[in-house]
């Protein structure tokens, strides 16, 4: 699949890194992944890194729908998510701009979307001006199944 996530409990951050072709039924079964990793938690603060993405089949109404999987993860409860992403790629970054309008009408994540690495970084507070430098310091964790323990990454 070509989505990958790491989860930061010092950070309190989630960090996902998607490549190439992406379909949006790529983003709904790493959301059914994420719900089902031992270190989830609705409405931790992403990172999302779409500088690897070519292309997403997206449309409005796909875009809307996974959003509405976002924002529904607790079932009657908007979950409050920030999403920051980086897209440096023109086409990357418009699809970018379709989910944030989307998320603005939405009332549950708020996206913030940056071109840069180190603009984002900034946005979240962080100290560190590479995606890399941020995994050494954050303790970063890779999938682990609820119920399953495993060393940090």
């Amino acid at each position: 699949m070509p989505i990958e996530f790491w989860t930061s409990l010092e950070l309190d951050l989630l960090l996902t890194r998607c490549w190439g072709a992406i379909r949006m039924d790529d983003f709904r079964q790493t959301l059914a992944r994420l719900q089902t990793d031992a270190h989830y938690r609705p409405g931790r603060t992403e990172l999302t890194d779409l500088s690897e993405a070519c292309h997403i089949d997206a449309s409005f109404g796909s875009l809307w729908s996974v959003l509405n999987a976002v924002n529904n993860q607790i079932p009657g409860q908007r979950v409050r998510t920030r999403t920051v992403l980086i897209a440096p790629d023109d086409v990357m970054f418009g699809v970018g701009r379709m989910y944030q309008t989307l998320a603005q009408n939405s009332g549950g994540i708020e996206v913030e979307l940056y071109r840069s690495e180190g603009d984002a970084l900034k946005a979240l507070g962080l100290k560190v001006t590479s995606i890399q430098a941020l995994r050494g310091i954050g303790g970063f964790r890779p999938h682990t199944c609820a119920g399953h323990t495993q060393k940090e990454a």
